[in-house]
């Protein structure tokens, strides 16, 4: 596979809201609206997977000091979007694009490193965990029915 994992450009954001469309759970998700994304996302946080110069997936992360849920950590990274084109799922891209933010974090003196994803994502959970990630805590959604 002619496989290229690289830094976003300019011309990236057209394809990631392209692929992302209406997936985004607020009206504010910057990955559903290209100007948003514009002004809201750090292309040094936005690494892009090719395959033979073909858009296959993204994935987003930042780093920070101390966040709110352990802020004893000093610098962290934290990986916020892991997509892969349906087409390209199972072929090691999201590693390899994980691999990638994990040694750019590694460069800018981050030691800890957060990801996350709902309890039924059966096939992130089985990544994050042979990447090296470990459950750490849970966060409980509550629903109400109004009638």
């Amino acid at each position: 596979m002619d496989l290229n994992i690289r830094k976003a450009l300019p011309t990236d954001l057209t394809s990631i809201v392209d692929y992302y469309g209406t997936k985004g759970d607020t009206p504010f998700d910057p990955f559903a609206n290209e100007d948003l994304l514009r002004q809201v996302v750090d292309l040094n946080d936005l690494i892009i997977a090719e395959v033979k110069g073909s858009f296959a997936g993204f994935v987003y992360f930042f780093d920070g000091d101390h966040p709110w849920f352990e802020p004893e950590v000093d610098k962290f990274g934290h990986i916020m979007e892991v997509h892969v084109k349906p087409q390209y799922q199972g072929k090691g891209i999201a590693t390899r694009m994980l691999d990638y933010a994990m040694e750019d974090l590694r460069k800018r003196n981050v030691r800890v490193a957060y990801i996350d994803t709902g309890a039924n994502n059966v096939e992130a959970l089985r990544l994050y965990e042979k990447m090296g990630f470990r459950e750490f805590g849970r966060t409980i959604h509550f629903k109400k029915i109004i009638v």
